[in-house]
């Protein structure tokens, strides 16, 4: 858990005027200024506005790690002539900044979806949100442990965890919070799952796979998909007994009937016996030679041999829905595309969030 800190941390280092500049191709300074304005940040004509605002956050030569308040009055002398104490930095690192950075997450996202075409798939009709939800993380200095802990060992003593949802049809966000580095994925989920209403669809990855939510998802009226947690028992119902389901089996029967997609009604834990729909699709082979690599790899590296549970399931794509099929009667691979497509763009909006992390690593200092 710590390299992948490192590595996450390592990543936000390297690709920070990459994001700037890919921010500055969605939105133009007169834009960036007008939610400055509107998120009130900028209330009067002021020498730092928002554009600089950004522009100091994202290129900056110093290292972003420990980067100061006088190092950014620096940076702003030197780059835009712009002179402000540090103490004057320190003021605008306020709930206005924060409304200012959301609001131009949401502009970018909006553009992204509409450019891109994400939200033409016209499979969403059905359902009031599709609220995607994932985490970021990085390392903070130790003196911050007390109220941002972080996972101990060789790490840093403080980390914090920034999680992030928005709804994939319009790009509005609907949470953009800080939290301790150890408060894990499945954690929120739990915590946030009062907030789902009636008739959304619940697009989360496997750090929120927890039985508990899924059927508080179902329970209020709203919807689910999630890829299955390797490990997981599936079970069919045969009569009055559960037989368990062989992922070898169906991979075989898939390549010898032609066939790249089927599903089940099946049954998901070896005591909760959850009822889902199962969504089955089997990988190209070049795309499953690519996936082997990579476990082998990862388990070399941590002194592991692959699982047996992996080698049964790797070649198949595996979903889990409790989406009626009637909702989807004659689109039998809408559901893992509205998937893929969903985290193809969550991996981009990601890289998109990554500059809200500078301007978090101000504002905690306060």
């Amino acid at each position: 858990m710590e390299a992948g800190i490192g590595i996450r941390r390592t990543v936000i280092e390297s690709i920070g005027q990459k994001l700037s500049k890919e921010i500055t191709n969605l939105l133009t300074e007169a834009e960036i200024e007008n939610q400055a304005r509107k998120s009130g940040f900028v209330i009067r004509t002021s020498k730092l506005s928002g554009w600089k605002f950004l522009e100091m956050l994202l290129f900056t030569e110093f290292n972003h790690e420990k980067l100061s308040l006088n190092e950014l009055a620096i940076q702003l002398k030197l780059r835009s002539k712009i002179e402000i104490s540090k103490q004057g930095i320190d003021e605008r690192f306020n709930q206005a900044a924060v409304n200012f950075v959301k609001s131009i997450l949401e502009k970018a996202i909006k553009i992204i979806i509409d450019d891109d075409g994400y939200a033409d798939l016209g499979h969403f009709a059905q359902f009031t949100q599709v609220k995607i939800k994932d985490s970021t993380s990085f390392q903070l200095p130790p003196d911050m442990a007390e109220k941002y802990p972080g996972s101990g060992g060789s790490a840093s003593k403080a980390a914090i965890r920034i999680q992030f949802e928005y709804d994939f049809k319009t790009g509005k966000i609907n949470d953009l919070s800080l939290h301790p580095f150890n408060s894990q994925d499945s954690t929120n989920a739990h915590q946030t799952v009062s907030s789902v209403a009636f008739g959304e669809l619940i697009i989360r990855d496997l750090g929120y796979f927890k039985f508990e939510v899924f059927e508080q998802i179902a329970q209020s009226g709203a919807y689910f998909l999630s890829r299955l947690k390797y490990g997981i028992k599936v079970y069919e119902k045969k009569g009055n007994k559960f037989v368990l389901l062989d992922f070898g089996e169906i991979q075989a029967y898939l390549s010898i009937t032609n066939q790249t997609f089927i599903e089940k009604d099946v049954f998901i834990g070896s005591t909760k016996k959850l009822p889902v729909r199962l969504l089955i699709e089997l990988l190209p082979e070049d795309k499953k030679k690519k996936r082997l690599e990579k476990a082998h790899k990862e388990a070399k590296r941590k002194g592991r041999k692959v699982g047996k549970c992996f080698k049964e399931q790797y070649g198949l794509n595996l979903f889990i829905t409790n989406i009626d099929k009637e909702m989807m009667e004659g689109q039998k691979f809408v559901l893992s595309t509205i998937f893929t497509h969903a985290h193809c763009f969550s991996d981009r909006c990601t890289r998109d969030i990554i500059f809200v992390t500078f301007a978090v690593k101000q504002w905690i200092k306060r």
